[in-house]
């Protein structure tokens, strides 16, 4: 949820970007900030790491981000990366949304 400062947590930007995916709705400074965000590039945004998100969150990203063609390696790698050694808890739908992404 929001915190008091304003940011948003992993399932809010789940969410969003989900939400994005689902209408077609490409914003390249969002998803930017977002691949920022999460990989820690950003000196200006709280870094979220990936173990803050709930499995069915950190699936969706990948799934989001394909949906809207948005290609980003670096963040792409990094969550393939967490879910590889979090694989237990994963569900069918969020190996089909890590594949599909």
């Amino acid at each position: 949820s929001l915190g008091g400062d304003g940011d948003a947590g992993p399932q809010d930007l789940s969410n969003a970007l989900w939400a994005a995916g689902e209408v077609g709705f490409r914003h390249d400074r969002f998803l930017t900030s977002l691949s920022e965000r999460l990989t820690g590039v950003s000196e200006e945004a709280t870094h979220l790491s990936h173990s803050d998100f709930s499995m069915q969150a950190l699936c969706l990203l990948p799934y989001s981000l394909g949906k809207l063609r948005y290609h980003d390696e670096t963040l792409i790698d990094a969550v393939l990366k967490d879910a590889v050694g979090r694989l237990h808890e994963c569900n069918d739908q969020n190996i089909s949304n890590l594949l599909v992404g």
